[in-house]
């Protein structure tokens, strides 16, 4: 583990995608929350499920980072909780009345 590594991040949308849309914010956040936070920034994008993931950051020209995707065991590793842009049955739909988090 990355001694580093904060305890908790704050939810913060980044668009990392190049030509498509892909959202990430640092940290292992409920997906409802941090889906809410997508569509309020950019509603007029379709975005697929949430899902929990690891990656390490790095700088790479033109850009002010890129992220590439590791294990949780990499000593860099950021766990985020990502979607991609989506469509048709692919397209994210919030739960009525339950839980968020797969």
């Amino acid at each position: 583990m990355n001694p580093k590594r904060p305890a908790s991040y704050p939810l913060e949308i980044e668009n990392v995608g190049e030509d498509t849309y892909h959202f990430l914010s640092k940290g292992h956040h409920d997906f409802s929350d941090f889906m809410t936070e997508v569509k309020k920034r950019f509603s007029r994008w379709p975005m697929g499920h949430p899902y929990h993931a690891y990656v390490v950051r790095a700088p790479r020209k033109g850009y002010s980072a890129f992220y590439y995707p590791c294990e949780s065991t990499h000593p860099y590793a950021i766990p985020v909780t990502c979607t991609d842009e989506a469509y048709g049955d692919e397209q994210y739909t919030p739960p009525k009345g339950g839980a968020d988090n797969e």
